[in-house]
């Protein structure tokens, strides 16, 4: 999933009364979901949603990020999460495997439960917070260069 950030006056207020759009990109797993990798590198945040009880849903996380590379060579817009912790019981990999995986990329890992609607508040803040460093880079990145504009 992609997030990119936009400035808008709707859809969520930041504690400093700044207002930001939120548009999600859900991309599918699968041979033509190549066709997208590129939307990544407009993204601000790339959300990659994997299944705790499901060991292939883990192992395609390795072919996202080898297309993350590819397309927008920037980690530090990945956040990590683990879904389905209300099946722990039928859980395939560790807490722990998937925390140090992330940490070898350099990006958060954090686990949720759609089902149970635990923890997903946070990761959506968290990856809001990822979305609005990236967005602050691209902004200073533009400016560099250009000439400051004239006040009429």
């Amino acid at each position: 999933m992609a997030m990119h950030i936009q400035e808008t006056k709707s859809y969520y207020s930041l504690p400093n009364n700044k207002n930001i759009k939120l548009l999600f990109q859900d991309t599918i797993s699968g041979e033509w979901a190549f066709s997208y990798f590129s939307l990544y590198k407009l993204a601000n945040c790339i959300i990659l949603i994997y299944d705790i009880t499901d060991n292939k849903s883990f192992q395609e996380i390795f072919t996202f990020l080898a297309n993350i590379n590819t397309f927008c060579k920037d980690f530090k817009k990945v956040l990590l999460l683990g879904n389905k912790t209300d099946k722990e019981k039928e859980r395939e990999i560790p807490f722990q495997e998937a925390e140090n995986y992330a940490r070898e990329y350099g990006f958060p890992y954090m686990e949720i439960s759609c089902a149970e609607n635990n923890n997903i508040l946070e990761a959506v803040e968290k990856a809001i917070e990822i979305g609005l460093k990236n967005s602050e880079k691209k902004n200073i990145s533009q400016n560099k260069g250009s000439k400051p504009k004239k006040k009429k």
